[in-house]
Order: structure tokens, then C-alpha cells, then sequence
């Protein structure tokens, strides 16, 4: 979808499976004939499936034949360079696309430990439950929100051309536009009458709990900001096929967060939800300022 730039298809398999999955819980009060753990494991399926038959249908009706249209794009691009007089050298062999690859593992690794370690920082409090609860229901909405952004990395990688120096600046105005509007949602939700109502109408959590959440929302309001850029810098560096900085700001993004909540917990802070989301926010701005910097070094190189 992503070659052909039919990401719009996406979306439409995301939605049909959610689809999938409500029509199973509807009619789920009639199955109890099956066993659980089958029906639990039929349901997740079902929807994955769902998904991936809307995205092969997609494409089959948009790309129609899709060796063909690869072997045209591959036809047009040898034409292109041949125009261009570029010669490039080198195979694809594996040892090339593990060097491209691994560092991807660690950066997604890396990526799953911040809920451990921000859980495990909560749970030394004097009340853990309710800090615990208090963060999941904050970051919870924040992730929704910002989690549009998380694709974002994909923009550079498709629409970024070497011989098209303005095609560059067109992504920047995008990301940039993409965080600003994004952040103008977080300040609506957090900083209006929206997000109590959010909270403690649509969510259903108690007042106490909600008026820190929404103080949380707050802080984070500068995180699309920081997620578009971050996901900006990935995009070039995949693009340019050098991997090696994501998994060290990854790295760097995880100390960060470390340090900050260890430093709360030496304080004492009152209310460490309200740290862990400074944490958060500490961690993906050190994340951002290394790639930054990472990127400007082997770009120069």
C-alpha cells in the first residue's frame, strides 16, 4: 500500500476491523456454546483477517495487477537513472537488509520498555493504584490523540526526493502543520471544560483522579509537536537506509526517562503521575535533540 501510495487503505481495513470486532461482541452472547479461550482466538483472528481481505481487495481493485505495476516502477526508476547518469553499485544481499534492520528491533524493543519502567516507578508510591490509574487514563487519551503522528515517518520516505530539494521543505511545512494542529487539540482537550467532560463523562473516572489526568494533558501538550519531528528524522534516516541513530535515540529516550523518574522518586515528589508524564515529555525531547543531531551528521557526511 505504502509503494503505491494507497495509504488511504489503511485506515479503511483499520476501520472494518473494529467493525469486525463490534459485530463480534454484539452477537457474542450467542456463541457461549464455544469454548472461551477458542472464541477469544476466533474474534482476534476474524478481525485480522477482515483487515487483511479489505487491504488485499483494495489493492487488487486500485493496483489491479501488482507484479506488473512493480515491474513498471522499477521499469520507470532504471529509465530515471539511466536519464540521470547515476550508476549505483552494490547488490541487495541479506547481510545488507540485517544492517538495515536490526537496529529497528531494538528501537521497537527499547519502545516497549517505557510502560514497564514508568509502571514500576508508580508503583512505589504511597497510593500505587490510583497513580497507576491516574497515568493509564491520562496517557491513554494522550495516546489517542498523538497516535495519528505515529506514521508519520513514512511521509519522508515516499514523498522526499533527492532531486527534488523542495520536495524536502514540503514534508517540513507538513510536519510542522501536523503538530501545531495537534497541539491546538491537546491545549482544547486540556485547557477547556472538554476534557473533564471526556474524563469523567465518556471515561467515567472519578473527579480526583480526573482533575490530575487532565493537569497531565496539560504537560503533555507539546508532545505532537515532539512525536512529528521525532517520526520526521526516522523517515529520513530509513530513507537514507542508515538505522543505526534510531536504536541509540531510542536508548537515549529510555535513559532520559530513567533518570527523571528516579530523580522524582529520590525527591519524594507528591504526585509522581504528574512526573511520569515530565518524564515522558524529558524523554522524547532527548530523543529528538539526538536524532536531530544524528541526522545533521550523516547528512553532512
Amino acid at each position: 500500500m505504502i509503494k503505491f501510495k494507497k495509504t488511504w487503505l489503511m485506515p479503511v481495513s483499520s476501520i472494518i476491523r473494529v467493525l469486525t470486532l463490534i459485530l463480534f461482541v454484539v452477537t457474542v452472547e450467542h456463541l457461549t456454546f464455544i469454548p472461551t479461550a477458542l472464541l477469544a482466538g476466533g474474534i482476534l483472528i476474524g478481525s485480522l483477517y477482515a483487515d487483511a481481505l479489505t487491504s488485499l481487495i483494495g489493492i487488487k481493485a486500485t493496483v489491479k495487477n501488482v507484479p506488473k505495476a512493480f515491474e513498471e516502477k522499477e521499469r520507470l526508476a532504471f529509465q530515471k537513472e539511466n536519464s540521470n547518469k547515476t550508476v549505483k553499485s552494490g547488490t541487495l544481499t541479506l547481510s545488507n537488509i540485517w544492517r538495515f534492520y536490526w537496529p529497528l528491533i531494538i528501537t521497537s524493543f527499547f519502545h516497549s520498555l517505557n510502560s514497564p519502567i514508568i509502571n514500576a516507578s508508580l508503583g512505589q508510591t504511597a497510593d500505587p493504584d490510583i497513580t497507576i490509574s491516574t497515568f493509564s487514563v491520562a496517557w491513554g487519551l494522550c495516546h489517542l490523540m498523538v497516535s495519528s503522528l505515529t506514521e508519520f515517518y513514512q511521509v519522508p520516505i515516499g514523498f522526499m526526493k533527492e532531486e527534488d530539494p523542495m520536495s524536502e521543505a514540503a514534508v517540513k511545512r507538513f510536519a510542522i502543520f501536523l503538530g501545531v494542529l495537534f497541539t491546538a487539540l491537546f491545549i482544547i482537550v486540556g485547557f477547556t471544560q472538554i476534557g473533564m467532560h471526556i474524563l469523567t463523562v465518556l471515561i467515567g473516572v472519578e473527579e480526583r483522579i480526573a482533575y490530575i489526568a487532565n493537569d497531565m494533558i496539560k504537560i503533555a501538550a507539546i508532545l505532537p509537536v515532539l512525536t512529528v519531528l521525532i517520526q520526521y528524522q526516522t523517515g529520513v534516516m530509513m530513507k537514507t537506509q542508515i538505522t543505526k541513530p534510531l536504536s541509540k535515540g531510542k536508548a537515549v529516550n529510555l535513559i532520559i526517562l530513567t533518570l527523571v523518574l528516579l530523580i522524582s522518586l529520590l525527591l519524594k515528589v507528591e504526585n509522581m503521575a504528574i512526573a511520569g508524564i515530565v518524564a515522558t515529555v524529558c524523554s522524547y525531547l532527548a530523543e529528538l535533540v539526538y536524532l536531530y543531531f544524528s541526522c545533521r551528521i550523516v547528512r553532512s557526511n
